[in-house]
């Protein structure tokens, strides 16, 4: 299971929370490398790369590639614009992805729509 309960997890999530969106996009999204229109997430990767480029440990970064994975699952034609900001997007994962990433994570999402 996620913990993200570590100090060096939290201090990570308060650099990322506000710019989220497009942090997350970062590691998850199209031209991230961790993801195919056909094969969809590769949630190692995706968790990899919040761990090296965002900071978050080993035991946390998992909570990202379901994340992503459930955008990419529930949200896709919502995103296909490739604009990780776009409401449509946004509104889509926060009320699909976001209450499951918190409940994983204790992290409080910032909704911007919902």
């Amino acid at each position: 299971s996620v913990d993200c309960s570590a100090a060096i997890d939290v201090s990570a999530w308060d650099a990322i929370a506000s710019t989220m969106s497009a942090d997350v996009n970062d590691c998850a999204g199209l031209s991230s490398g961790c993801v195919s229109i056909l094969k969809g997430i590769d949630q190692s990767c995706v968790n990899k790369c919040m761990e090296d480029n965002k900071s978050f440990t080993s035991q946390c970064s998992p909570a990202f590639g379901t994340l992503a994975d459930c955008g990419f699952k529930n949200c896709k034609a919502e995103c296909i614009s490739g604009d990780p900001d776009a409401e449509s997007c946004v509104t889509c994962n926060e009320q699909k992805c976001s209450p499951a990433f918190h409940s994983s994570t204790g992290f409080e999402v910032q909704c911007k729509y919902d």
